[in-house]
């Protein structure tokens, strides 16, 4: 099931003007239901209750009002509320009154409603021989199971066999030496950040003890049904599909022969509408380069935006994923000291894309400063080394460097602090071979807060937080015959110019 985004805008209506300062501080918290809150935005399961509590000031509290996007006016709190049931982005804002007529500032809560369970996959071989209906596994099959969810995540996938308790899913899962030949069930489902459980799914299968290639029935009797369906519950979309083979083995092969097999795969989806990319390219190279033109291995994405590599034991990899009219990212991967087994890269990074259009913006984590200072201390100078990686797989980009801060301190500080922090970063990324003319630094200080921390708001921590960092916005796209020459190139694109 596709999940939208629905952004709702509301006014807010005046009140009267504070007549002296306040000491009501407004609290929103809830008391039932889940909040998740995954560094930048919460998210908030359909059953949530929201409750409002305030400090009384020394006149004493009055009444307390809130609103939220989908009301007109102002109303009073009267208990635990939640009148929001449509999935996507909601607001709620509260405000307070002494009973002197003081009203205290109002404060912001914004939140994504989340009705949505995972979408589950089981990735099965369809060359895997059968039984009827029923697919025919050896004994040292690997279960690959992953999920995805587009707003709050997905916390867990659990697993049961033959009607057992539901255990948690890691990487992989193979059956026990014990398990006797014949039917068995395997059920499967995943659970998001704010408690929405998936349906649970159920895969039938047979187990042969002696596996060969070409495998005969069990001696078990195969229930007998004219009209039965394949056992295999898909949800939607459906289950991930092996990518063309290329003249590697298939994973039946693989575990027929008993091989051990290392492999990374994935599901890349459109940051922006949440759809399979198809035909995305997978550049895959294993490192150190030995060869001075050595060519990456390539994959591409099916359509459901899925792809499997098979990788080597004991190596380390460097990789690539590009498409037209997106930006490029990297990662590194290593199969050293790791089991055999499937690893899903969405563990390693972030697997949404964005489009590279110009004015799009890209977030990065906060570059942190000595106090006070636009000096780059050691966690800053990690944060610009994943710039450099990004800017350095994508050399026809010129970019803005935005640099805020979050409302604490005085604002004309602050804007000369951001400033001379962007000019600082811009300085250390041209240290690292990335060419100026392709980097224009700007600060903009506190006046563009996300949330509703801004001056005399009481925040935490994380809170403010989500209001210190860098941006990178695209202003131009450069032409291959205007790409600078740079001294920092990624293993893999030493000869690639970009979209």
């Amino acid at each position: 099931m596709k999940k939208n985004l629905f952004l709702t805008l509301f006014f807010l209506l005046p009140f009267p003007a504070l007549s002296q300062n306040t000491h009501i501080s407004p609290t929103l918290s809830h008391t039932a239901g889940q909040i998740f809150f995954d560094g930048k935005i919460h998210y908030a399961s359909l059953n949530v209750l929201f409750i409002i509590q305030s400090a009384e000031s020394s006149s004493g509290l009055k009444q307390i009002f809130y609103i939220t996007d989908l009301d007109k006016d102002f109303q009073k709190y009267r208990g635990p509320f939640n009148n929001s049931t449509k999935e996507g982005r909601h607001y709620i804002a509260t405000r307070f009154e002494d009973n002197v007529g003081n009203f205290s500032p109002m404060r912001h809560f914004e939140f994504i409603l989340d009705t949505t369970p995972p979408q589950l996959y089981l990735d099965i071989d369809k060359s895997a021989p059968k039984i009827g209906d029923y697919v025919l596994l050896s004994r040292n099959f690997q279960f690959v199971l992953s999920a995805f969810d587009s707003l709050s995540g997905v916390k867990s996938i659990e697993y049961s066999l033959d009607g057992g308790p539901f255990l948690p899913y890691q990487n992989s899962f193979k059956l026990n030496a014990s398990l006797k030949a014949g039917l068995h069930h395997f059920n499967y489902k995943a659970t998001d950040n704010v408690g929405n459980v998936s349906k649970s799914h159920l895969f039938a299968f047979f187990l042969d003890n002696k596996p060969s290639e070409n495998p005969k029935s069990p001696d078990t009797d195969i229930p007998k049904n004219e009209n039965r369906t394949n056992p295999i519950q898909k949800p939607d979309p459906p289950k991930m599909e092996p990518l063309e083979n290329k003249g590697e083995k298939t994973d039946s092969e693989t575990n027929a022969q008993k091989d051990k097999i290392w492999g990374l795969l994935g599901n890349v989806y459109d940051e922006e509408t949440k759809t399979p990319v198809k035909d995305l390219e997978v550049w895959v190279i294993k490192l150190p380069k030995t060869e001075k033109h050595q060519s990456p291995t390539t994959k591409t994405t099916n359509d459901k935006g899925d792809f499997r590599i098979t990788l080597e034991k004991d190596s380390e990899y460097e990789i690539l994923f590009r498409k037209k009219g997106f930006f490029n990212y990297t990662t590194r991967f290593s199969t050293k000291n790791k089991e055999p087994g499937w690893y899903n890269l969405k563990k390693i990074m972030k697997t949404e894309i964005k489009k590279a259009k110009i004015g799009s913006i890209l977030e990065f984590e906060e570059i942190h400063f000595e106090p006070n200072s636009f000096n780059i201390d050691q966690k800053g100078k990690i944060t610009l080394d994943k710039i450099a990686d990004f800017l350095s797989v994508n050399t026809n980009i010129v970019v803005e460097l935005r640099a805020h801060t979050d409302s604490r301190g005085k604002g004309a500080l602050n804007q000369k602090l951001s400033e001379q922090r962007a000019q600082s970063a811009v300085h250390y990324l041209v240290k690292k071979g990335i060419a100026k003319e392709r980097l224009f630094p700007r600060g903009f200080g506190e006046t563009q807060i996300k949330n509703h921390c801004v001056d005399n708001v009481p925040c935490s921590k994380r809170e403010h937080q989500i209001n210190r960092r860098v941006e990178l916005k695209l202003k131009r796209l450069l032409p291959s015959t205007q790409i600078p020459q740079e001294t920092n190139k990624k293993y893999i694109i030493e000869e690639y110019k970009g979209n």
